[in-house]
């Protein structure tokens, strides 16, 4: 049996391609994993612009709700 074409794609290039996720970032949400699914590496950049190579659940909705204040802040300056 074939790998399926993504898993071979994450074994290939395994430590050289990534997915650069920034924490409010629309795009890196869509489509959903059910009919999408993105390369293995995930690295997430958080508010304080700081590359990290996994981002809890819980870490990132705090990280989201800290840079939407901070917008919102900056915006209203």
């Amino acid at each position: 049996m074939r790998p399926h074409p993504d898993r071979a794609y994450d074994k290939a290039l395994s430590g050289r391609t990534f997915r650069v996720v920034d924490n409010n970032d629309i795009v890196a949400q869509v489509p959903p994993e059910l009919a999408f699914r993105h390369v293995a590496a995930l690295r997430y950049i958080d508010s304080a612009c700081r590359v990290r190579e996994s981002m809890p659940v819980v870490s990132n909705l705090l990280d989201r709700g800290k840079e939407r204040l901070l917008v919102e802040f900056e915006v209203r300056r």
